[in-house]
């Protein structure tokens, strides 16, 4: 069955799903063509439409701007997946209840007579003491603190070092290349 192509529609027509209602521009494409084509496209490519039938054609080279963009955009992912990771042990629920349980390990801290309801509950249930949970949380709270802190300061600084290079030298686009999230 043939395919057909419309320039001013920029898309691809079959007369059994669009019948009459195609384009009065349509030209026909072998389906080998339209296959290539769409393949290419998924490969990256664009669709060149200017010409009389759509060729597949490579995308213009990103602008430096670009380029420091889609870097950040990816140290940002790293970012996010590695301060994913710090809590990924945990179900959903229970990372919800970490602001409530910092505050109350706090406040036991200074009061050992505090209200700590949800540390409480928590403690009698694993079978510890009021105040030895609120000193593991504490203990966690720090540790995350430090871990997290780590990877914020390192995409900060990878953020810091993109916007340093001078999009306008020559070798701008090696140096944005150059900066990424090492594993």
């Amino acid at each position: 069955m043939s395919k057909f192509a419309s320039k001013s529609s920029r898309g691809f027509y079959s007369p059994d799903i669009h019948g009459e209602k195609m384009p009065a521009d349509v030209v026909a494409i072998t389906d080998e063509q339209y296959d290539d084509l769409i393949t290419a496209q998924s490969a990256g490519k664009l669709i060149d439409w200017s010409g009389d039938m759509p060729l597949a054609v490579d995308p213009p080279p990103l602008t430096v701007l670009e380029r420091r963009r889609l870097r950040l955009l990816d140290i940002n992912m790293e970012a996010a997946r590695s301060l994913s990771v710090l809590s990924s042990a945990y179900p959903a629920g229970e990372v919800q209840s970490w602001p409530q349980q910092t505050r109350e390990a706090e406040l036991l801290a200074a009061d050992p007579q505090a209200l700590a309801p949800l540390l409480t509950a928590i403690a009698a249930a694993r079978g510890l003491s009021v105040a030895e949970l609120a000193s593991r949380v504490q203990a966690k709270v720090q540790a995350y603190a430090m871990a997290s802190g780590q990877i914020i300061g390192r995409r900060q600084a990878l953020e810091d070092a993109l916007m340093a290079v001078d999009l306008q030298a020559p070798d701008a686009a090696e140096q944005l290349e150059g900066i990424k999230w090492a594993a």
